[in-house]
């Protein structure tokens, strides 16, 4: 089940969610085809904010904790990692925003 909200629909309570789905594109940007990079962002960064969406509904009157992955390429120039540095990057501009919307509900979400 790929849909984090089809999940929740089949449990009662949800007090945690982990996202660790992801994929690596190791290239240089201008080698990398418009697909490859639109699959990149769909497997790292779209997973995470849906990830958030979900937990945030399904926590949003209990709390709980939200955990997101990133990589340490988001935030140091490594070669040929433009596309995952960029897809890790909003993930951890995610959790940022994230983690502010969400504590006054109880919920923390980390990375």
């Amino acid at each position: 089940m790929s849909d984090p909200e089809q999940l929740i629909a089949r449990i009662s309570t949800i007090t945690g969610m982990f996202n660790c789905a992801g994929s690596i594109l190791l290239k240089p940007a201008h080698l990398t085809t418009e697909a490859e990079w639109m699959q990149t962002i769909e497997a790292n960064l779209t997973t995470a904010y849906a990830t958030v969406r979900a937990g945030a509904k399904a926590m949003h009157a209990t709390g709980g904790s939200i955990l997101l992955c990133a990589t340490a390429a988001a935030r140091t120039g490594l070669a040929n990692h433009e596309a995952i540095a960029a897809a890790k990057g909003g993930v951890i501009g995610l959790t940022l925003s994230a983690a502010a919307t969400y504590a006054p509900r109880n919920i923390r979400v980390n990375c």
